[in-house]
């Protein structure tokens, strides 16, 4: 079971990472946009694998905690990055 929830993880890194180059293409992104896009998807990783790892240990009630206070705080981080840093930043075309 852990060795799948690493498999998962792995491919959840790749896909925000290539999300992340999709997302340069059409946005201009400042190197601390991309530090706190790339560091709270890597907080939202971190709480699925201790909430994975939590449940095949046996304790439900630490899994649930690890996906609240990581979970929320990188969907939080992520949320906030795209708000202020990423979405008012368009790439402009020269037509």
């Amino acid at each position: 079971m852990l060795g799948f929830t690493w498999y998962c993880v792995g491919a959840l890194s790749v896909g925000a990472v290539w999300v992340m180059l999709e997302l340069s293409k059409r946005y201009e992104l400042s190197v601390l946009a991309w530090a706190l896009a790339l560091g709270g998807v890597a907080t939202v990783l971190f709480g699925v694998a201790w909430t994975a790892g939590s449940i095949v240990e046996g304790e439900p009630q630490a899994a649930a905690m690890g996906a609240m206070i990581f979970g929320g705080l990188g969907a939080a981080i992520v949320a906030l990055t795209w708000r202020r840093l990423i979405a008012p930043s368009p790439r402009r075309r020269d037509v």
